[in-house]
C-alpha cells in the first residue's frame, strides 16, 4: 500500500516539474509585439529592420530563461508600453 502511495506521489511531483518548464512560443509574443515602423502590423507580420531585430530579441530573451510576462515587461520598459498589443 506504502508503495502505491509513493507511486503517486511521484507521479504528481514529476507532472509538476514538467509543467513548470514548458516552452515558450517566440511566435505568439511576436504576435503580441507591434512594430514601431509599421505601427499598424506586429513584428511577426512586419518585415521592417526593427521587427527583424525584436524577433532576435526575442528569441535570445527566451534562450536566457525569461518568462514570457517578463520579456513583455522588458519591452514595454524599453520601448514604452504602446509595443505591447
Amino acid at each position: 500500500m506504502n508503495i502505491k502511495y509513493l507511486i503517486i506521489i511521484l507521479l504528481v511531483a514529476s507532472q509538476s516539474i514538467f509543467a513548470s518548464e514548458k516552452q515558450i512560443d517566440p511566435k505568439e509574443i511576436q504576435k503580441n509585439l507591434r512594430c514601431l515602423v509599421c505601427q499598424g502590423q506586429s513584428i511577426s507580420d512586419s518585415n521592417s529592420d526593427f521587427a527583424q531585430t525584436i524577433k532576435m530579441v526575442v528569441d535570445d530573451l527566451i534562450n536566457e530563461g525569461l518568462t514570457e510576462e517578463e520579456i513583455y515587461s522588458f519591452m514595454s520598459d524599453k520601448y514604452g508600453e504602446w509595443i505591447v498589443f
